[in-house]
């Protein structure tokens, strides 16, 4: 799918696994995009099915995320559940958060620069308390 969708992934579809997911500000502009994105599966020799897909949504919850025509979100929820998280106590949990906050990295300003200090603690020269 990755291939298929090569040059359009994250403009205007996202894909994960075989599920696709394709967004647009305005109704003419999905039209085109669907086109684009139906075009690419045919000539990959893919099939949809019909009972799996829907269309015209206004918002979409997918693998963490808002979509909507405005852009992709992260899910408000996921955000609470990271707020209320306990405080990683060995490095295989601070690992584990880190892997957690990264996948919403692009949500998060200087997000490198801002987990840099926690990240620094997985080396094994730094001990961590």
């Amino acid at each position: 799918m990755d291939h298929v969708y090569r040059d359009i992934a994250w403009k205007f579809t996202v894909v994960y696994l075989d599920d696709t997911i394709v967004y647009s500000r305005t109704f003419d502009e999905h039209l085109e995009h669907l086109k684009e994105t139906f075009i690419r599966i045919r000539k990959a020799g893919l099939k949809l099915n019909l009972e799996k897909c829907n269309f015209w949504m206004q918002r979409l919850l997918f693998l963490g995320h808002i979509v909507t025509s405005i852009g992709i979100a992260p899910d408000p929820k996921k955000i609470e559940a990271v707020q209320n998280i306990q405080p990683p106590k060995t490095t295989t949990q601070l690992r584990s958060f880190l892997g957690l906050v990264g996948y919403y990295r692009q949500f998060i300003r200087n997000f490198s620069e801002v987990a840099k200090p926690l990240t620094l603690l997985l080396h094994k020269d730094q001990r961590y308390e």
